[in-house]
């Protein structure tokens, strides 16, 4: 193994990991994904994590996890080299050299992987910060602070083919444009999109929320790369892994300038010590390290059918949303989507309702007049009740009665459309009340489709 330190004025913890099984294994592996030959560039994963500041509260878990996701990304899956900036060595210099030197030395075939824990702000004026570990606490000099334009900035000027920053901070949603749209079918034609195309994408734990020290996000993302049993792993399957484990912030998947429609950042599992996972009955015995330009089937790196990703599958919901007539009536319109599969279907239909409509929607006319804010902290069945507990924001809209009516019937019409459901009982952080609005809708009892 070769190690060394790579010096920026401040120190950096730069490692560089065995690479040349590695390499092969993962040559095999992507070009088997992609359908034809294809030129894997080096696999960087780079992590910042701070606990202690000059003048902002100091923090107990960023470093850990940071550390942590190190750990398993070296062990479990296909990276090349490390890079580490941790506390002293995080400050407003050390940061942006190091993304000067990621600028400089990135190449166009490579991917990366960053991860940010540590404190956020968002100004008056609707600003986004990363702060630094010599940040001021100064609001109106905002000293040291780094802008997320800044972020941005570097994030597009870095030549990667494939670049994911996974950003656990507060107000971290402020970074990107979030991503709209109908779930992709994830299958063959996916994966052969997401490593042909350019990707630049972030998944953000807080969406302009304030993220807790005890990170729920950090936590499930840890548990997603330790649990995953996939052969690639990308932004799109970690989010929606890692949202139906977190309640107190709001995460949000979204894409930076640069980024190409169908695109998608990947990091390969590793097989059985450090091999790429074969599904399949032959083996593939390499002879040697391929040369460069070596047909890889013929020198017998490549075995056709040997390699497959599994694809995820898809289920059809149900949502309600609603449209508002030039007379200001408000319609109730039924939709169907595509979500990914998964064992809480009535918990993804419920978070899907409560992001709103997306772009075909919107053209339609569609809204959601559920109050924005509004967060699903829980879901349970009590026989054919299905118990939704909701956060504060549920009880306030500005339609008055007949939008307090229209939200819930937005929430009990797309949980009574799976069939094991036949009422809902809303709590809100976890109390029932009697009733919704000044106005008073009762909601003391579970409500179906007929109480309307």
């Amino acid at each position: 193994m070769r190690r060394f330190i790579f010096a920026f004025t401040v120190m950096s913890i730069f490692s560089v990991l065995p690479l040349v099984a590695q390499d092969r294994g993962l040559q095999v592996l992507a070009t088997s994904v992609a359908g034809t030959e294809y030129q894997v560039g080096k696999q960087y994963a780079v992590l910042i994590g701070i606990d202690r500041y000059a003048e902002w509260g100091s923090l107990r878990n960023p470093v850990k996890d940071a550390k942590a996701i190190k750990e398993i990304l070296a062990r479990r899956y296909y990276v090349d080299e490390v890079v580490e900036l941790y506390d002293e060595a995080a400050m407003a210099a050390g940061i942006r050299r190091l993304f000067d030197d990621l600028i400089a030395r990135v190449g166009p075939t490579d991917s990366v992987l960053i991860y940010y824990a540590g404190h956020g702000y968002t100004d008056k004026y609707n600003t986004g910060f990363w702060i630094p570990s010599d940040g001021s606490k100064d609001l109106m000099s905002q000293d040291r602070w780094i802008g997320n334009s800044q972020i941005r900035n570097f994030m597009t000027m870095i030549k990667a083919r494939s670049l994911a920053l996974v950003s656990d901070s507060c107000f971290s949603g402020d970074l990107i444009n979030v991503q709209r749209g109908a779930t992709p079918t994830i299958d063959s034609e996916y994966w052969r999109n997401a490593l042909r195309y350019t990707a630049k994408q972030v998944l953000t734990s807080g969406a302009s929320e304030t993220v807790p020290d005890e990170s729920e996000f950090a936590r499930q993302f840890k548990s997603l790369l330790e649990s995953n049993t996939e052969t690639c792993l990308d932004p799109l399957a970690m989010y929606d892994r890692i949202r139906r484990g977190v309640t107190k912030t709001l995460p949000l998947l979204g894409t930076l300038p640069g980024h190409e429609s169908g695109a998608s950042f990947v990091l390969f599992l590793k097989g059985s010590g450090g091999a790429a996972t074969v599904i399949g009955s032959s083996e593939i015995q390499p002879k040697q390290t391929p040369l460069a330009g070596e047909n890889l089937e013929e020198a017998g790196f490549v075995e056709k059918e040997v390699f497959s990703v599994r694809p995820a599958k898809t289920r059809l919901i149900t949502l309600y949303f609603v449209r508002i007539d030039d007379d200001g009536v408000i319609v109730r319109q039924e939709v169907s989507r595509a979500i990914p599969e998964s064992d809480t279907p009535l918990f993804d239909a419920l978070v899907a309702l409560l992001r709103g409509p997306v772009e075909p929607e919107i053209r339609k006319n569609l809204v959601s007049i559920i109050p924005s804010g509004t967060k699903l902290l829980s879901v349970r069945m009590q026989g054919t009740t299905a118990v939704i507990n909701l956060g504060e924001a549920f009880l306030y809209n500005h339609y008055g009665i007949e939008g307090y009516a229209g939200q819930l019937k937005q929430v009990v019409y797309t949980a009574t459309s799976f069939p094991n459901v036949h009422d809902v009982q809303i709590l809100i952080d976890g109390e029932r009340h009697d009733y919704l609005g000044g106005e008073g809708i009762y909601i003391g009892r579970p409500l179906s489709r007929n109480s309307f």
